[in-house]
Order: C-alpha cells, then structure tokens, then sequence
C-alpha cells in the first residue's frame, strides 16, 4: 500500500552545527541626568542528529529520519539609567526573552517503521533500516517566554552608601512531549515489511478533549 510518504535518502549530510548571533544596541542620553539604553539579541543555533544512524550497531536510517536540535533566542532590554541629584541614583531594567527549543523534524509527520533483517551491500551482515519520524520526536515542542523588571537605587550619606531595590520575574514554559503520537511499527524482514504485517505496533493513546 502506497501512503504517499517521502523517506528521503541515504546520502550523508554535513555533520555541522551552527550557531549564529546579532546583537543591536541604541543608547540615548536624554539629558545629562538621565540615559537610556535598549538591547536587542538573537543566537539562533542548530545540530544535526542522526537518529537511528550507526554503523556499529547495524542500523541505517532515511534523511527524513534526521531532525535538527534547534536554538533560538530573541532578548529586548531596556535600562533607564537616572542621577536624581548628585546623591542619589536609579537604575530601571526591563527585560524579555523568547527561547524556542524544539526539535526540526526533517520530513513530514509519520509513524515510525523499524525493518529488521535487512542484508548490507555485500550480503555477510544484516541489520535494521529505520524511516518514518523518530519515535521521540513525533510529538515535541519547547518554548519559554520570559519577563523581568528590576529597579536599583543608591544613596549616599555621608561616608556611607545605601543601596536598595527589587526585582520580580515571570516565565510561561510551553513543553509538550508525546513520544510515539504517530506510531511505531516494527517488521521482522524486508518480506514482511512489503506484506505489511509487522510483528509489533505501538501508538501513544490520544487524551479525551478537556485532558
């Protein structure tokens, strides 16, 4: 039976992670008192893995097996910087940072196909050939987004120096993690695999609405 699915190929790929950064800074001095700084950075970083991919194991997989580990962070600050007399200075942050950590898939979504048996180009060895997305990567998602607000202040009086202040923080987690949502099916030999009878199946039960 024919689903339509691309497995993508053998053909290796560059084992390079990269990782790539921009910043932007803008600082403005309102008056001689008081100045105001904002900050803008992105790192946005990717490793390729190679899921399922081992020679010393016997097992091969398809490019559309493969995933990227992804990285990517956008941060804003802002700073207000205050000298409300020559005693007494402020220091205003806010701060928010998006981090997105979520796996890249490389083909479209598809259970997991797992043949055994499977004889290597010169026929003295078998071993396992895997396509379809990665069992644990199926159904994977992370992000988290990040608000923090301080304020610092200092006094001096006399020989002495007092320094107050407060800062809060809220952060949103969005995590969801759900291996084998699409299935998983495992074939005992290329002959079963073309039959479609595989010697065992497993799928992560989907909750009812409202769970």
């Amino acid at each position: 039976k024919s689903y339509g699915y691309d497995v993508g190929s053998l053909t290796a790929s560059q084992n390079l992670s990269v990782q790539k950064t921009w910043l932007a800074k803008l600082d403005w001095n309102i008056s001689s008192d008081h100045r105001v700084a904002f900050t803008y950075r992105r790192n946005d970083g990717t490793t390729p893995e190679f899921a399922d991919f081992s020679t010393s194991s016997r097992q091969v997989s398809f490019s559309n097996h493969w995933f990227e580990e992804q990285r990517l962070t956008d941060s804003y600050t802002a700073q207000l910087f205050s000298h409300w007399t020559s005693a007494f200075h402020t220091e205003a942050t806010i701060a928010y940072t998006n981090y997105h950590g979520s796996p890249i898939n490389n083909g479209p979504a598809f259970p997991e196909v797992d043949i055994n048996g499977v004889d290597n180009v010169t026929h003295t060895a078998k071993g396992d050939v895997f396509l379809g997305t990665e069992r644990f990567r199926q159904i994977n998602t992370l992000s988290t987004k990040t608000t923090n607000g301080s304020l610092v202040g200092d006094y001096a009086l006399g020989s002495h120096t007092l320094v107050f202040g407060g800062d809060a923080e809220k952060t949103a987690v969005n995590d969801d993690y759900v291996p084998y949502a699409f299935g998983s099916y495992v074939f005992s030999s290329p002959a079963n695999w073309q039959a479609g009878t595989p010697v065992s199946t497993f799928q992560a039960a989907v909750p009812a609405a409202g769970f």
